[in-house]
Order: structure tokens, then sequence, then C-alpha cells
């Protein structure tokens, strides 16, 4: 388990945010050579001198031609990529479509779809010609059920369809893409919401069958089994990491049925 993945070269988009920095360590103590690729040259910086042993890569996932072209700079340096973990997102905290706005609804669209849209674009090719390639890509519950955040939920539904497509697609090239559907992950992302209500976390336990929230780790390791041979017959699958939350509603039975879970 400890070189899970060994010699394999790892590309995670958003890494500079809590589940992309736990995905680089993970990655990493896998035995992934990773590149962590992040627009926010400070928060990369810190994340260099936090994981030394990984490559950052500075990049805009909505500049597609500038994109490509550092992606390839970057393979023909530390060699082509293996795999790729699709995670950077974009969150305005547009809770319903009365606050959504044309402007917001294009740029959520554009951040949690486009940009995985553009990076794959660039590392697909090579991956074809190598008949070699896993794809990951971090949705989340929002794409499968409404809780919230019209543009953010449409943009993540959309990622399984692409990853179906790519799944299909990529098959005879050797080319494998799933789906990780996190919910409620305890990252600084919070911090925002948790000043406001230092309870949220607790009033949201009670929704998960498991009684907590998902820790960014437990994101990772569900990435690291579907980057590696482990994985090996796994395409166009979607994983939900969410403590049981998208199995039912534990409040909602209990009121049904009269009966304590």
């Amino acid at each position: 388990m400890e070189r899970q993945l060994a010699g394999r070269h790892v590309l995670v988009t958003g890494a500079a945010g809590g589940i992309g920095a736990e995905l680089c360590r993970t990655l990493a103590g896998r035995g992934a050579k990773v590149c962590g690729l992040d627009r926010d040259r400070a928060s990369l910086a810190r994340l260099a001198r936090a994981q030394p042993g990984i490559a950052t890569l500075a990049a805009d996932l909505g500049r597609a031609q500038e994109l490509a072209k550092r992606l390839a700079a970057q393979a023909k340096k530390d060699g082509p990529f293996d795999g790729l973990v699709s995670n950077a997102a974009l969150f305005k905290d547009a809770g319903t479509l009365a606050k959504t706005t044309p402007a917001i609804w294009k740029e959520e669209i554009d951040g949690n779809l486009a940009g995985a849209f553009n990076v794959v674009h660039a590392l697909l090719p090579a991956m074809r010609r190598r008949k070699n390639g896993a794809l990951v890509f971090i949705a989340s519950v929002n794409a499968r059920v409404f809780l919230g955040h019209p543009a953010y939920s449409a943009a993540k539904a959309a990622l399984l369809a692409f990853a179906r497509a790519a799944a299909v697609e990529g098959g005879r090239h050797g080319v494998r893409s799933n789906v990780i559907l996190p919910g409620t992950v305890a990252t600084p992302a919070w911090r925002g919401r948790l000043r406001k209500d230092p309870k949220l976390f607790a009033k949201l336990r009670k929704w998960y069958p498991l009684g907590r929230i998902v820790e960014p780790a437990e994101v990772a390791k569900a990435a690291c089994f579907l980057l590696s041979d482990d994985a090996s017959a796994v395409s166009g699958a979607c994983l939900d990491v969410d403590c049981g939350l998208m199995a039912g509603v534990k409040p909602l039975a209990a009121e049904l049925t009269q009966e304590e879970f």
C-alpha cells in the first residue's frame, strides 16, 4: 500500500486548497511523483514549503492554450503524466436561484466545469498515445441531490457526464475515468461560515449516517485507489465519499418510521 502509486506521475489541480494539499501529501506518500497546480502563487509557495518533495505549477485553468503549453513543458521536464486528479473548484456562496446572477452562473460553470475540460483536453492526447492514463474528478454530493448553490451543483453534475464520456471514449486507449463525490469535508474553506456559526459542523452531522463529516484524507485515499492498478477494471464509476449521506437521510427515516436510528 505504501508504494501503491510508485512510478506514477500525477497532476493535482486546485492543489493549494484543503483537499488539494491533502491529495498531494497522500499521493506522494503512496509513491507518486506529484505536480500540484493552482493559480494562487502564494498558496503554492506555502504548499511547496510544507511538502518539499512535490513539484508546483502556477497556471490558470481558464486559459486553455497557455495551460496546455505549461503542462507540456512540465511533462517534458518531469515525464509524461499518468494520472490526473481534477480537484479545482469555484464556490461563490450563491445559495439560491434568486441570488445567482448570470455573472455568478458563468463564473461557477467555468471554474468547476470548463477548467476540468481544459486540463483533460491538454493531457488526454498523450495518455491515449501511451495507452495509459487515469482521470479522477472531484465532484460533490450536490451533483446527485439539490443542497443549495444551483450553479455549483449544476457544474458538478455536468462533471459526471463528462467523466462518463472520457471513460467510454478513452477505454480502448487504456484511459480510465472516474468521479469522487464528497459530502461535507472539513477544510479551511469553511472558516467564514464557522465564524458565523461555530456549531455548524455539529448541526450538519445529524444528516450523516456515520454521525460525522468527511476528512480530506478520506477523499485522498479514494483518489489513490482510483488512480492505482487496484481499480484497473473501474471506469465510468461515481464513488460517494460522504459518510453515508446518499444512502439515506437518517432524521427523515426516523420521522417516517418513528424508530430510533
